[in-house]
């Protein structure tokens, strides 16, 4: 699927990714020196006062940014891109008339705005790219937080039976939200569980294919070559879009989700 129809859950910015931002403004002004500041006596205070501009421009977009998204039936990446481009174009102009007040230039020399604007969109790719890396997988861990509650609910009296293939093994029968995870070793399945609230484990003659078929359930997927995880029970998600590490309620232990199989995580999400 194209990346840019995918769903991002419009969540509008935070003070704090605002503040982020316009610092990351800041240093970049004041190592890098654009603008006639290498020429300045001191280029700490107009570097301040572009991030201070770059924070305040940033408050007063998305103010109106939110009551344009709830006109946008569902919010995507391709939606989120044109956002940011429209509001590098704001913070450039609103800068720009700083810029103008701090070197004495006309508000209409549209050589110099031409010029401030380019190297802003330049810098502001940088920032960008870094918004929407940071928005979507942050929004990856929030999707799969609320449907963790909605699944877990749903099967609290669901049963399942995990069947031993070796000739005297046994079975075991347990609530599918009691199944954590399991992990693949040598020609065996080591069956992690909860009972009475206690973490248990056993180990049974199967394949990670034999025991995805006697648990055909949605939340139960292989995440890793050796491991399943019954999503139900991951209570924190860490990671990008290269992998996760899930950590599961009761159990101290961590589940990989190899890059491999991250876009069926993020498919399952929706």
């Amino acid at each position: 699927m194209n990346i840019f129809k995918r769903k991002y859950p419009f969540e509008g910015s935070t003070l704090k990714d605002s503040l982020l931002y316009a610092v990351i403004v800041f240093l970049i002004l004041y190592l890098l020196k654009p603008f006639g500041l290498d020429r300045a006596k001191s280029s700490l205070l107009p570097c301040i006062m572009f991030g201070v501009v770059t924070f305040l421009a940033q408050i007063i977009y998305h103010f109106f940014e939110v009551l344009v998204s709830r006109h946008v039936k569902v919010w995507r990446v391709w939606h989120e891109c044109i956002s940011i481009f429209c509001l590098i174009l704001f913070i450039g102009i609103c800068n720009f008339f700083l810029l103008c007040f701090w070197m004495d230039i006309s508000i209409f020399n549209l050589p110099v705005l031409l010029f401030f604007l380019k190297t802003t969109f330049i810098v502001g790719i940088f920032i960008t790219a870094i918004a929407i890396f940071v928005g979507y997988n942050r929004s990856l861990r929030t999707q799969l937080a609320s449907m963790i509650v909605k699944n877990a609910d749903e099967q609290t009296a669901v049963m399942v039976s995990i069947h031993d293939t070796a000739v005297r093994g046994t079975d075991l029968q347990l609530p599918i939200n009691d199944f954590l995870f399991a992990e693949s070793v040598n020609n065996d399945m080591v069956i992690y569980y909860r009972q009475d609230g206690k973490l248990q484990s056993h180990t049974y003659r199967m394949t990670v294919a034999q025991l995805l078929n006697q648990l055909p359930y949605d939340n139960i997927m292989q995440c890793h070559r050796s491991f399943v995880v019954n999503i139900n029970n991951v209570v924190e998600a860490k990671g990008n879009s290269n992998g996760y590490t899930l950590k599961l309620d009761s159990c101290s232990a961590t589940v990989p989700v190899s890059r491999s199989y991250v876009p069926k995580l993020k498919s399952f999400l929706g």
